[in-house]
């Protein structure tokens, strides 16, 4: 199972990672550094939640938290800020369930214009998790991939297609 799944080694094995100490409630500080091989240091990054110094910097806000950020305008400060920083690369996580979001004090359209809006104005990808031990592994992932892409160039499988299917291919390289 997931919960079991040990942490990548040696790439990520005692990663650090700055972590905001206004996110300790949410528990993901303790999963990084139980489940997740992380070394964590409590802080108060300038940006973001989540920072692995010269990597990422992340930002987490639950489907609520989100909606409200909406409302303040605070999401679009923090969104200028996380750009801002000198991580190379950025992300929002946006975690919890999106079904109930009758229940948010913002409109359906307004919720998905915002997220359209942090993707395309801000150029800020969003990735989605249904809870915060998802999230936490979701973090391991994203330092993962970025450390293996540093120590070698990403390749792309080549497709022996024929066709329309090689047409189709060409169109999206």
């Amino acid at each position: 199972t997931e919960h079991s799944m040990k942490p990548p080694t040696p790439q990520n094995e005692h990663c650090r990672i700055i972590v905001d100490d206004r996110e300790r409630c949410s528990g993901i500080h303790r999963l990084l550094e139980q489940r997740q091989g992380f070394r964590v240091v409590l802080d108060r990054p300038l940006a973001g939640d989540y920072v692995v110094p010269g990597a990422v910097v992340i930002e987490r806000k639950t489907v609520v938290d989100f909606a409200r950020s909406v409302i303040s305008g605070r999401l679009f400060q923090q969104a200028t800020r996380i750009l801002a920083c000198d991580e190379p690369r950025k992300l929002l996580i946006l975690e919890g369930s999106t079904s109930p979001l009758t229940t948010l004090p913002i409109s359906r359209a307004a919720f998905h214009g915002a997220m359209v809006s942090m993707v395309l104005v801000f150029g800020l990808p969003v990735l989605h998790t249904s809870n915060t031990e998802d999230t936490a592994a979701l973090i391991r992932i994203v330092t993962s991939q970025i450390r293996k892409t540093r120590s070698r160039p990403i390749r792309r499988p080549s497709l022996r297609l024929s066709g329309r299917a090689a047409h189709q291919a060409a169109l999206l390289q």
